[in-house]
């Protein structure tokens, strides 16, 4: 479950950052620009600043790659919201059935797990446990294993 709510709130920073930062960061520079335009009429003419231009194909740049992460952020997210309100009333699913393969441990310590044909996410089964007959409880969307119980 702490796989499960780490990915919830990581999903929220992101999604909240696509929301509030990136229009603020735009209507900063909109702001910057138009009182620099204003200031320049009433100024005399000077010319054309090279450096400013790269600064906003910069700027630009920024926000076209952070947009796409808050994208794909997004879109990886979904099943993680669809199973909030599981989360909260305690709605699992349940399989019984023998362990046939437990995956080895990545980075995040989660593993693989494939009871009768299905495969789940746990970070509690050892591969020890392949051959046991299991009966687990788990998410439906993203198949997190939330309980399991050795018979």
């Amino acid at each position: 479950m702490g796989y499960y709510w780490f990915c919830i709130l990581f999903f929220c920073f992101i999604i909240s950052i696509g929301l509030f930062v990136f229009p603020w960061i735009w209507v900063v520079f909109v702001k910057d620009s138009i009182e620099t335009r204003s200031n320049r009429s009433k100024k005399k003419k000077r010319p054309k600043e090279k450096g400013s231009f790269k600064a906003v194909t910069q700027f630009v740049g920024v926000l076209i790659i952070l947009g796409l992460i808050v994208v794909f952020t997004f879109n990886q997210s979904i099943p993680y919201f669809k199973e909030l309100p599981n989360v909260i009333n305690g709605n699992y699913k349940i399989k019984e059935g023998i362990i046939e393969s437990v995956g080895s441990a990545g980075k995040d310590g989660q593993r693989d797990i494939v009871v009768n044909g299905d495969t789940f996410i746990s970070s509690k089964i050892k591969p020890e446990d392949t051959g046991k007959y299991f009966r687990i409880e788990y998410l439906p969307n993203t198949r997190i294993i939330v309980q399991y119980k050795i018979h």
